[in-house]
């Protein structure tokens, strides 16, 4: 499977919660977070209106669209 990294910076303690929780549930956090970026691409917006009315082309879109679904899927379909 081809994956890409992304690396994000977070407060430490948020990032332990998170891994917990996620565990708690038979989830890795890059689980959690693919599942997110996927809801994002596909709904066109973030949750809870953070950064609303920021301007995204469909040129945008279609290339985080095409970049992200195939991996968002193989990492969904693994953990089935």
């Amino acid at each position: 499977m081809s994956t890409a990294i992304i690396n994000i910076k977070t407060d430490p303690e948020l990032k332990a919660h998170a891994q917990a929780k996620a565990a708690k549930m038979g989830l890795s956090l890059s689980a959690v977070i693919n599942k997110s970026l996927k809801e994002f691409v596909k709904k066109k917006k973030t949750p809870y209106g953070i950064f609303a009315g920021a301007d995204i082309s469909d040129e945008d879109l279609y290339e985080i669209t095409h970049s992200l679904d195939k991996e968002v899927d193989e990492i969904v379909n693994a953990t089935k």
